[in-house]
């Protein structure tokens, strides 16, 4: 086996995937004699220039970082592939803040990771796409989607991170962002979610698509949705303050999930009463008031341990 080249996101995880993440994932790969090489992005703009380079050699590409650098290094090879079968399988060790799209896949710490390439264990998972219908423009999704509260919740935590890159994830900054999110006017947001055979109208906090069961750094608001079914969970969710929907969050955490609605499709149609943003595995766009989410005709060849 050629040397397998390893893209990882030193930022990732409040800094700590340029130390600790790397040596224990160089450790790991070491320990089961599998040859590879290191590549430490300096931009974003690097990560998709590595991404490219790599998309169409090798029979493994390995993303060391947080669930947005597994977004993008998987357009990226996407993008290349195109509509062939051809391209590497994609491992990812997570290192970032929330490592839900991780979870979702069964990959849980660098020797599962290690152990999954040298068995060839992988599987083709979904992808989600969304088109901005204002101005065609499409991006694609991994683990989620999310608008509302999801949207306010990211920018809070990305403006309050610090100039040193420190993680702010937990409980109490946590808290606090949900609190200063309910002063965005898309929280609450009056939208319309059109699929095959339903309509789901309301005032919603959060309205994820999900295609994985995890969110938010392990909650589990969509228990059934799965990277392998074809599908995606839809999950609307009203609070009405950020005191209720603290209490959601903790019911989540005991599999309460009361006042939360879900369905499932491939393909639903968003229209909203203003402009709104979503959150796409960290990465926050402007939708316009309308938008198609679906997914991608093929999916993606990833290092699997065995989720449903």
């Amino acid at each position: 086996m050629n040397p397998i080249p390893v893209l990882l996101n030193p930022a990732s995880g409040g800094g700590r995937g340029a130390t600790l993440g790397r040596n224990r994932l160089e450790s790991a790969f070491k320990r089961h004699g599998l040859a590879h090489r290191v590549f430490v992005t300096r931009s974003e703009a690097h990560l998709r220039e590595l991404a490219q380079e790599f998309a169409s050699s090798g029979e493994w590409l390995v993303v060391a970082g947080g669930d947005t650098s597994f977004r993008i290094v998987a357009t990226e090879v996407l993008k290349v592939r195109g509509d062939g079968e051809t391209g590497p399988s994609l491992g990812f060790y997570a290192s970032g803040s929330a490592n839900d799209i991780a979870r979702g896949l069964g990959v849980g710490n660098a020797e599962s990771l290690c152990r999954l390439i040298l068995a060839k264990k992988t599987r083709i998972m979904d992808v989600g796409r969304v088109v901005f219908q204002k101005t065609g423009r499409v991006e694609c999704f991994v683990g989620s989607l999310s608008l509302g509260l999801g949207v306010a919740v990211n920018r809070e935590m990305a403006e309050k991170q610090g100039s040193r890159g420190r993680s702010v994830a937990g409980w109490g900054a946590g808290t606090r962002a949900i609190r200063r999110a309910f002063r965005s006017p898309e929280v609450p947001l009056g939208i319309r979610i059109s699929a095959s055979g339903i309509e789901v109208t309301g005032s919603f906090t959060l309205v994820s698509f999900m295609n994985t069961p995890y969110y938010a750094g392990g909650l589990r608001p969509a228990p059934d949705a799965s990277p392998f079914d074809g599908e995606l969970d839809a999950v609307c969710v009203s609070t009405g303050s950020w005191r209720n929907t603290l209490i959601a969050g903790v019911g989540l955490l005991l599999g309460i999930r009361r006042g939360f609605k879900i369905f499932r499709s491939d393909c639903f149609q968003l229209r909203a009463e203003r402009d709104f943003h979503v959150q796409l595995d960290g990465d926050v766009f402007h939708a316009g008031s309308e938008c198609r989410i679906d997914l991608l005709p093929l999916g993606l060849r990833v290092a699997s341990g065995g989720q449903k």
